[in-house]
């Protein structure tokens, strides 16, 4: 219907869209017009090594709003949000959130150690254990501790 805007939330069987009136948004109501990288704030708790560590993201087209089972980022363009899509998915975002969540709750201060990139391109593990100099020894242990994602991005068509 015109003036609605995709809706995500999590339920028992997983997430779930509907379309609603933009105004039944409560916060956040500044981002409803942007592109964002989404993300789930439930993933695997570290039971289990190599883990890993966080739920499948996706693209959130504008405009969009989404409960509070997600975190988002806010971004001027699809390419952007596909970018932070690919930076997420790497074994170097993940080890770093890794080492600061303890449940399968992630927050905001689980991303803490994660440093902020350009969101020009698309990012691999190989790009980042270059850019920040990591050792052999360093790799290996990041490689032996977190399992690989899946690396397709674009927009979740559910």
């Amino acid at each position: 219907s015109p003036g609605f805007v995709r809706y995500d939330a999590a339920s028992p069987k997983g997430r779930i869209t509907a379309w609603v009136d933009p105004k039944e948004a409560t916060t956040n109501h500044e981002s409803i017009d942007t592109w964002k990288a989404m993300v789930p704030k439930a993933g695997s708790g570290g039971q289990k090594i190599p883990d890993v560590v966080l739920g499948t993201p996706w693209v959130g087209e504008a405009p969009s709003i989404c409960t509070q089972s997600f975190l988002f980022v806010n971004l001027d363009s699809k390419e952007q949000a596909e970018s932070v899509l690919t930076y997420y998915r790497t074994k170097f975002l993940r080890f770093l959130v890794s080492r600061r969540k303890i449940t399968q709750d992630t927050t905001k201060d689980s991303y803490m150690w994660v440093p902020v990139q350009k969101w020009d391109r698309v990012w691999t593990d190989e790009d980042l254990y270059a850019m920040y100099d990591l050792t052999r020894d360093e790799i290996e242990f990041i490689e032996s501790q977190i399992k690989t994602m899946s690396f397709e991005v674009g927009i979740d068509e559910s």
